[in-house]
């Protein structure tokens, strides 16, 4: 009877890690800067969380994007404003400009507007710095709040 218990509890520790889903949050400021003076010309963030664990950040991961540019009378547009978000690897920090911007594919970092503004690479460059990233996921908590239960059962058992 103890040993099935036992079997029955390593199986079900399986079972949830298995289905323990390793996506995590990550939080990316960015800066635009000018090509052509070298300035800071509009900063932001964007976060997401990578759903299909490909290590890649997509327009429909992202759970906010923020872009500001007041000298240009943006202030606060946010992900539903945007049309197009190029590629965001998390490993290695690189947003990829493979959105489609002012008509062209694989042209922007991010485009909206309907497609009409956009942070393009023909007058920018980008440098992004995470903000944050692993987040714990709900199940593996969960997971280590069960062994807990685990432990305290067993020794409510003993006395």
């Amino acid at each position: 009877m103890f040993i099935s218990k036992i079997t029955q509890s390593v199986l079900l520790a399986s079972v949830l890690a298995a289905t323990s889903l390793a996506a995590n949050a990550t939080i990316v400021d960015y800066q635009g800067i000018l090509k052509s003076n070298n300035q800071v010309y509009l900063s932001g963030s964007f976060a997401g969380t990578d759903i299909n664990n490909d290590g890649v950040l997509t327009l429909n991961e992202l759970t906010s994007f923020d872009l500001e540019a007041p000298s240009e009378g943006i202030v606060g547009l946010g992900l539903s404003s945007l049309v197009g978000f190029g590629t965001y690897d998390i490993a290695t920090n690189f947003w990829s400009h493979d959105a489609s911007g002012w008509g062209q594919a694989n042209f922007s970092w991010a485009s909206w507007n309907g497609g009409n503004s956009a942070l393009n690479t023909q007058n920018f460059t980008v440098n992004t710095t995470v903000v944050s990233s692993d987040v714990p996921e709900p199940l593996t908590l969960a997971l280590f709040g069960i062994g807990l239960l685990g432990l305290a059962a067993a020794r409510h058992r003993k006395e």
